[in-house]
């Protein structure tokens, strides 16, 4: 179409050109002086007609390409001529048009403005919308293992400045007395290195020491704590989820984790940043030193905590699946100082782990193998930063955390000791606990909760669900490593092997469901699908720049409650044949005759119910199961349209 044009602009003056030229040359009936006006005419007509025609074509190929784009200036007023320009920015593909600007701060007087060029790093379709949510002022919220995102986006260095500035006002509040000393480490994934020293920054900043522990586990940094009685500890870590995801984990001064008090003040502060930063004078800015002695100080805390000729007496043959975490620096090598033959698997520190960090049966499938595959007694597997393991015995099977729970609990508790375990435990450690006499108290799910039913109840022993393990008198963190040779040492004391340990437990069996609201045909009466933002008011979750969910999280928490409520009002007198007890500290659980349990709890994160049941034989927790989705069914139909 735009040859065509410009064709016909340029032919049909031609030919009156040409027409024009007969009639002075041949027919001689107008004059030179006629025909000069009348070309310069045609001329100029011409001009027009095609510079209007290629000028508009040269703009909508700007706009569309890749490269950069044409920009006109414009004339400047009189009352503008000695005035500076802050610089105007126009992002297009790999370029910026830096127009009608001059440098801020320069002497510019007398000088044209000047168009150019410079390179930018993202591209028009990277850039965040014009209403998206400023990071800076975007709420924070301390779950159960810290605040966790993704990468880089949730978790960006600016969340983890503040929040570092934020922590270290609050344990050493001006006038600055006493200098605090706080341990900081990281594990191997990406932006770990990157947000571990703009932690150490933020911490320096408000007038406190740190000692960087470097890539350390979680067991490795808690009891660096403890052992140099520092005042507190920050870990960057994403444990047991996917690779893009990290976490800002605080510890205190015993080495657990923040409680929840103390985590809600944090977010509070958080959202006051400016009030509550600590502006200390320079000469009281806090000092950064490494700390060579933390793998070391780690082997020996270990170490110090078991039989160690025991262990060496009995010569194990041990497979270990580090997850490619930094557990590798250190478990290896110490086995073998026991006397034991290692083999290694996914060894290599990495920030993308060779299998699923989550240390799940799952998962496990290539690690059990080799387990077998290299005759070993015993299979180790942990996450990346191992605070969670399974264990695997030596025909390949990945043995329940419920399991070595129980194994735990009978070596530890005696007579009126104490055993804490979350809700969501199986049947099974209530008949350990019974048969050793000692008494056992459930709490809620998580990690800060169950550290506090430890130090509330004097606990000896505890255990979760998820593969997480507290020797309570020596620890008050969960191990992979420390559990791993407490395992070790069982064994070598019973003189047994791991699946002959394991039989001598009566197996029960766990069903896990959940049912989404979108499910039960209530999302869009409630207007909201998919994952939902934490609906305590935490940071959206987002995926490649884009939110992956509707709906405001305080209506949702409000709606998803009135679901839970209406489950509540027809517990009471549903499902109640041969029930023992109902326990209500973290949903609605009851027990029966059998030794089975029902659980139904609400999500604190997506808008779901889980429904989850555990039974002595596989058949009978599906029953429970399938009977508690039909009082989640039957609950929600009162709020569908007729």
């Amino acid at each position: 179409m735009k040859n065509i044009k410009i064709l016909a602009y340029t032919l049909i003056p031609l030919a009156l050109v040409a027409y024009i030229i007969k009639l002075t040359i041949f027919d001689k009936s107008i004059n030179m002086f006629e025909t000069g006006i009348i070309l310069l005419i045609v001329m100029w007509v011409v001009y027009f007609l095609v510079n209007r025609l290629m000028s508009r074509e040269i703009r909508l190929k700007a706009k569309s390409a890749p490269g950069f784009q044409i920009v006109h200036k414009d004339r400047k007023q009189p009352s503008e001529e000695q005035t500076t320009h802050a610089p105007k920015f126009f992002h297009t593909g790999n370029f910026q048009i830096i127009h009608k600007g001059r440098p801020l701060g320069a002497n510019t007087a007398g000088q044209d403005d000047k168009m150019f060029k410079m390179p930018v790093y993202r591209t028009r379709e990277q850039r965040p919308p014009a209403n998206a949510e400023n990071p800076a002022n975007q709420k924070v919220h301390f779950g159960t293992a810290g605040i966790r995102g993704l990468t880089n986006i949730e978790i960006t260095p600016q969340l983890v400045l503040k929040m570092s500035e934020i922590y270290g006002a609050y344990i050493s509040p001006p006038p600055v007395v006493k200098k605090m000393k706080v341990a900081v480490g990281c594990d191997t994934r990406f932006g770990s290195e990157m947000l571990r020293q703009i932690a150490i920054a933020g911490l320096n900043s408000a007038g406190v020491n740190t000692i960087d522990c470097g890539l350390i586990t979680t067991g490795g940094l808690a009891s660096y704590i403890v052992s140099k009685q520092l005042d507190g500890g920050v870990l960057i870590t994403g444990s047991h989820t996917p690779y893009d995801m990290t976490g800002y984990i605080i510890f205190k001064s015993d080495g657990s984790y923040l409680d929840n008090e103390m985590a809600r003040e944090l977010e509070k502060r958080y959202q006051c940043y400016e009030k509550f930063r600590s502006q200390v004078k320079p000469e009281n800015i806090g000092g950064n030193q490494p700390a060579p002695d933390a793998p070391e100080t780690y082997k020996s805390f270990l170490l110090g905590k078991i039989d160690q000729a025991l262990i060496k007496s009995n010569s194990f043959s041990i497979l270990v699946d580090p997850a490619n975490g930094p557990a590798s620096l250190i478990l290896p090598a110490m086995l073998k100082e026991l006397g034991c033959r290692v083999t290694i698997a996914n060894g290599e520190l990495a920030p993308i782990p060779n299998r699923p960090s989550e240390p799940r049966a799952t998962n496990l499938g290539e690690t059990a193998a080799k387990v077998k595959e290299s005759k070993s007694d015993i299979g180790i597997a942990t996450d990346v930063d191992a605070d969670r393991v399974l264990f695997i015995d030596a025909n390949g099977k990945v043995l329940s955390e419920d399991t070595i729970g129980a194994i735990f609990a009978r070596a530890n508790i005696s007579a009126g000791r104490t055993c804490v375990t979350p809700i969501n435990s199986s049947g099974l450690i209530e008949d350990v606990v019974a048969e050793c006499s000692g008494k056992l108290e459930y709490c809620r799910i998580g990690q800060p909760e169950t550290i506090k039913s430890i130090k509330e109840h004097n606990a000896d022993f505890s255990y979760e669900e998820s593969g997480k393990y507290y020797f309570c008198k020596q620890a008050l963190w969960p191990d992979a490593l420390l559990s791993s040779l407490k395992l070790l040492e069982i064994l070598a004391k019973k003189n047994t092997t791991l699946e002959k340990l394991a039989s001598e437990f009566p197996p029960f069996f766990q069903v896990k469901h959940k049912i989404t609201l979108k499910e039960l045909g209530l999302d869009r009466q409630f207007g909201f699908s998919r994952i939902l933002p934490p609906i305590d008011g935490s940071i959206p979750l987002k995926r490649d720049g884009q939110s992956i969910c509707t709906g405001s999280a305080p209506d949702i928490a409000s709606n998803l409650n009135k679901v839970y409520q209406k489950i509540q009002e027809l517990w009471a007198g549903e499902i109640t044949e041969n029930s023992k007890s109902d326990i209500t500290i973290d949903g609605l659980k009851r027990t029966y005759n059998d030794k089975s349990w029902l659980l139904i709890r609400k999500s604190g994160t997506e808008p779901l119910i889980r429904v989850y049941a555990d039974a002595p034989t596989p058949e009978r927790a599906q029953e429970l199961v399938e009977k508690g989705e039909r009082l989640v069914r039957k609950a929600c139909q009162s709020f569908k349209p007729n």
